[in-house]
C-alpha cells in the first residue's frame, strides 16, 4: 500500500487541528491529526510546517475565490449587478444626444468627473453639476482638457 500525501492544511483557527488529504493507490484519503498526537510528529518528518502553512494559505485563497465567484453569480442573477462583455456599447449608448441616465448612474458620473476636473475652476464644476446627460458632461470635460 502506497501511502503519498497530497496536501496538509489547518482546518481550524487556532491552529491545532491538521486535516492530511492521501493518495492511497487509486483514491484519496482524508484524516484529520490533532497537533498534539503522536500522528502529528510523524507528519512533519514527511511533511513540514512551512508546507502545511503554506498549503493552509493556498486552501484560503482558493476558497475565497470560489466564495467570491459564488457571490457575483448570484449578485447577478438576482440582478444586482449585470455582466457587461462590451463595454463601450454602454458607452455608446449613454452618449446618444437623448439618452439620460438613472439619477444614480449621472450622479456617480457627476463625481467622476469632479474628481477627474478637481484642479478646474468652479465654473467648470458648476457647469457638471448642472448636466443633465452623459454628452454634456464628456463635451465638458473635451472642452476644458
Amino acid at each position: 500500500m502506497d501511502r503519498k500525501i497530497i496536501e496538509a492544511r489547518f482546518i481550524n483557527e487556532d491552529r491545532s487541528l491538521v486535516q492530511v488529504k492521501y493518495k492511497v493507490d487509486d483514491k484519496i484519503e482524508v484524516d484529520n491529526i490533532s497537533i498534539k498526537q503522536k500522528k502529528f510528529q510523524d507528519l512533519i518528518k514527511e511533511y513540514t510546517l512551512a508546507q502545511i502553512h503554506l498549503d493552509t494559505k493556498n486552501w484560503i485563497a482558493q476558497e475565497n475565490k470560489a466564495h467570491k465567484t459564488h457571490i457575483e453569480q448570484i449578485a447577478e442573477d438576482q440582478g444586482f449587478i449585470k455582466k457587461n462583455d462590451n463595454p463601450y456599447i454602454e458607452l455608446f449608448q449613454l452618449l446618444t444626444p437623448k439618452a439620460v441616465p438613472d439619477k444614480a448612474v449621472l450622479f456617480k458620473i457627476k463625481l467622476d468627473a469632479m474628481e477627474f476636473l478637481k484642479s478646474e475652476p468652479k465654473e467648470v464644476k458648476a457647469k457638471i453639476r448642472k448636466a443633465k446627460t452623459v454628452r454634456e458632461i464628456i463635451m465638458i470635460i473635451l472642452v476644458v482638457t
